[in-house]
């Protein structure tokens, strides 16, 4: 029985998977899921991390030579200015400014290389999901990669799953990153990665800090990269991004400390066959209801 996550006026499904490998045939796998479950007009939501994981979009970390330049830079950044200064002044939470603390020079300065890579400097900076590269609910030290088409790859699965089930859905492809509605202009909207949303402003970094410190003006919203038809309503575009991604959950968990801690193994110790033994939801299918 799937379990169900109303919010607004819709109803999230989230639908239960194994973990998405490289060759994964993610367009076979998502009808596989819907087909008894979604119906015409419907939201399929899928989570950007497993299309990147069965499109072969994942880099191992550990082939990253962290020097002593980029470990002061990380400790002085992360550790320093946002553990002690900026986390405070962005009201994040007390295990996120804990974590920050305590974060790991190592592995931490690789990961900050590869986000200086492939998103430049105001992606590197930020304290969270920098440049849309995601570390958790993967084997060792792979992470995942933004991708490169979200708007061809979400009309690609649209068409498919209309040739295949003759079903006319709406197709979204979600990353939980955080994009921002100012509340007195709605059609404003801050993001800290590049998006395709229409009204959208990337300012990476700058976008968290001025979204979190007046959080009062802003809504915060599951980041929709692509999505298709390209004629979805915005606000319901963004309501139907956040819900998925409550409904979707975070897996093992949301942050490499709190796997480790859960398995109490290593990061580097987890495989393809241990994520499979946990349950992942990497397709989510939204529907509208009448409120009576």
């Amino acid at each position: 029985m799937n379990r169900v996550v109303k919010w607004r006026d819709f109803v999230a499904i989230p639908l239960r998977s194994n973990v998405w490998r490289p060759g994964t045939n993610f367009k076979k796998k998502i009808a596989e899921l819907i087909k008894n479950v979604a119906l015409n007009g419907d939201y399929v939501v899928v989570s950007e991390k497993a299309l990147s994981a069965a499109l072969g979009l994942l880099y191992d970390e550990s082939s990253i030579k962290s020097d002593l330049y980029s470990r002061l830079m990380t400790y002085l950044t992360t550790n320093v200015l946002w553990g002690l200064l900026l986390s405070r002044i962005c009201k994040l939470s007390n295990e996120t400014i804990f974590l920050l603390r305590r974060y790991p020079l190592l592995e931490g300065s690789r990961h900050k290389k590869l986000a200086m890579k492939v998103g430049g400097l105001l992606q590197a900076l930020k304290p969270t999901s920098e440049a849309g590269i995601d570390a958790t609910n993967l084997p060792g030290h792979l992470v995942s990669l933004p991708l490169s088409e979200p708007f061809k790859i979400a009309n690609d699965i649209r068409s498919y799953l209309f040739q295949e089930l003759r079903l006319d859905v709406r197709v979204v492809i979600v990353d939980s990153d955080k994009c921002y509605k100012f509340k007195p202009i709605p059609r404003l909207i801050l993001a800290s990665r590049k998006t395709g949303l229409p009204s959208s402003i990337n300012l990476g970094l700058l976008s968290f800090l001025i979204a979190r410190f007046l959080n009062n003006f802003f809504s915060p919203y599951a980041t929709p990269l692509g999505f298709s038809p390209t004629t979805i309503n915005i606000d319901e575009l963004l309501i139907v991004s956040e819900l998925a991604d409550r409904a979707r959950g975070f897996g093992i968990g949301r942050t490499v400390y709190e796997v480790e801690k859960k398995l109490r193994i290593k990061a580097g110790e987890i495989t393809w066959n241990l994520l499979d033994s946990f349950p992942h939801y990497p397709v989510v299918v939204v529907k509208r209801f009448k409120v009576t």
